[in-house]
Protein backbone atom coordinates (compact mmCIF):
# COMPACT_ATOMS: atom_id res chain seq x y z
CA UNK A 1 0.00 0.00 0.00
CA UNK A 2 1.45 3.16 -1.26
CA UNK A 3 1.57 5.89 1.89
CA UNK A 4 -0.38 8.25 -0.07
CA UNK A 5 -2.88 5.73 1.44
CA UNK A 6 -2.14 5.75 4.79
CA UNK A 7 -2.14 8.15 7.18
CA UNK A 8 0.17 10.06 9.76
CA UNK A 9 -0.16 9.99 13.43
CA UNK A 10 -2.47 6.51 13.31
CA UNK A 11 -1.61 3.39 14.61
CA UNK A 12 -1.68 0.52 11.50
CA UNK A 13 -1.63 -2.75 11.50
CA UNK A 14 1.32 -4.70 10.06
CA UNK A 15 1.61 -6.72 7.53
CA UNK A 16 -1.99 -5.70 5.88
CA UNK A 17 -0.34 -2.26 5.83
CA UNK A 18 2.99 -1.67 4.68
CA UNK A 19 5.43 1.21 4.80
CA UNK A 20 7.52 2.40 1.65
CA UNK A 21 11.57 1.23 1.58
CA UNK A 22 13.36 3.45 3.84
CA UNK A 23 10.04 4.72 6.01
CA UNK A 24 10.46 6.30 9.04
CA UNK A 25 8.35 5.24 11.53
CA UNK A 26 7.09 4.09 14.88
CA UNK A 27 6.82 0.76 15.67
CA UNK A 28 5.18 -1.71 18.25
CA UNK A 29 6.97 -5.23 18.44
CA UNK A 30 4.48 -8.09 19.70
CA UNK A 31 4.72 -8.57 23.27
CA UNK A 32 5.84 -5.81 24.19
CA UNK A 33 2.41 -4.24 25.37
CA UNK A 34 2.39 -0.17 24.93
CA UNK A 35 6.17 -0.11 24.19
CA UNK A 36 7.60 1.57 20.86
CA UNK A 37 10.44 2.72 19.35
CA UNK A 38 11.52 4.71 16.55
CA UNK A 39 12.74 2.23 13.31
CA UNK A 40 13.09 2.18 9.80
CA UNK A 41 11.12 -0.14 7.33
CA UNK A 42 13.95 -2.00 5.50
CA UNK A 43 12.24 -4.05 2.45
CA UNK A 44 15.32 -5.01 0.73
CA UNK A 45 17.29 -6.81 4.05
CA UNK A 46 13.43 -7.58 5.05
CA UNK A 47 13.98 -6.10 8.76
CA UNK A 48 13.29 -2.94 11.12
CA UNK A 49 16.46 -1.14 11.33
CA UNK A 50 17.85 2.29 12.48
CA UNK A 51 18.26 4.07 9.09
CA UNK A 52 21.63 4.11 9.78
CA UNK A 53 22.89 0.67 7.90
CA UNK A 54 24.56 0.01 11.06
CA UNK A 55 21.48 -1.47 13.88
CA UNK A 56 19.21 -4.30 13.08
CA UNK A 57 16.35 -3.81 15.24
CA UNK A 58 14.23 -6.96 14.80
CA UNK A 59 12.44 -9.05 11.62
CA UNK A 60 9.50 -8.25 9.96
CA UNK A 61 6.95 -10.39 11.85
CA UNK A 62 8.31 -8.69 15.15
CA UNK A 63 6.06 -5.98 14.57
CA UNK A 64 2.00 -5.66 14.76
CA UNK A 65 1.34 -1.94 14.00
CA UNK A 66 3.74 0.65 12.83
CA UNK A 67 2.78 4.94 12.81
CA UNK A 68 4.16 6.81 10.20
CA UNK A 69 6.43 9.76 11.16
CA UNK A 70 6.78 13.05 8.74
CA UNK A 71 9.90 14.27 8.32
CA UNK A 72 11.28 17.16 10.51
Amino acid sequence: MENNKLQYGVWLDFPQNKPNDCERLLIRRKGYGQIWEPAVYNEHYECWDDGEADDYLCDLDCVDKFMLIPEI
